[in-house]
């Protein structure tokens, strides 16, 4: 045998010892690599509102893999923007039936069941959603949780879910703005003090954190300080309206 022919035998020879689940898992991985690829351009027709396009590739995401869960919950998205909410929710739950403990298709479907004003099953999505042990995004999830609550006029539930998404993301500005805002209506001032403090710190004279610091003085009955921050905000006014002007021409 020449050695031509001893590396054709050995090739034959080692592909036909590949591992069945080894191929099949490398078919898998393919499969989703190229589901991806059509969910994002599906996903960034949805933010511009292209419904056909979106579609389009949605439905060839779906050539390559029905049954990811990422297929299943960015047609869920399709169908809650062109208000077809009966197929949006089938869409989630078969999600859930095939991926019961996937923390993205937990924490969407209890985002879309806030939207619906199901408040109780949506509280309890979120929780199961942050015990994803591979879910990166706990922060974001108790943060939703906590919207959710204000919702449902449960406004020590939704100061623990800020709490909570703090403890996980401490500088994530979203939760803390929020937290401090309930914090001075119900009277708990030192805490939104020392909230406010930090805050200033890190982006000084802010003017949602001046706005904030002005409601918080006046709860503490501070009315002198409280005029001084309103003075430097209406100081910051000019130069903010004109931004905003520029923002919406752009």
């Amino acid at each position: 045998m020449n050695i031509t022919k001893f590396i054709t035998t050995l090739s034959i020879l080692l592909t036909g010892c590949i591992n069945p689940a080894s191929q099949r898992a490398h078919d898998i991985s393919l499969a989703y690599s190229r589901a991806d690829a059509r969910l994002d351009l599906a996903h960034s027709y949805l933010q511009q509102q292209r419904y056909r396009k979106a579609r389009e590739n949605l439905l060839k995401a779906e050539t390559h893999a029905a049954d990811y869960y990422r297929t299943l919950l960015v047609k869920a998205h399709y169908y809650q923007q062109v208000a077809e909410m009966d197929k949006a929710k089938h869409t989630y739950q078969r999600a859930l039936k095939l991926h019961p403990s996937n923390g993205y298709v937990l924490n969407d479907y209890g985002a879309f069941l806030c939207r619906q004003s199901d408040y109780p099953q949506a509280d309890i999505y979120f929780n199961l959603a942050v015990k994803d042990e591979a879910f990166p995004h706990i922060a974001s999830s108790y943060e939703n949780a906590a919207y959710c609550a204000i919702k449902a006029q449960h406004t020590q539930k939704a100061i623990h879910y800020f709490q909570r998404a703090l403890d996980y993301q401490p500088e994530r500005y979203s939760a803390l703005i929020h937290l401090v805002q309930l914090e001075i209506e119900h009277n708990q001032l030192e805490q939104a003090r020392n909230r406010l403090t930090r805050l200033q710190q890190q982006y000084e004279q802010h003017p949602q954190l001046m706005q904030l610091q002005i409601k918080l003085e006046q709860k503490a009955g501070n009315h002198l300080t409280a005029f001084d921050y309103q003075r430097h905000l209406k100081q910051q006014s000019p130069h903010k309206g004109g931004h905003q002007q520029n923002s919406k021409s752009n």
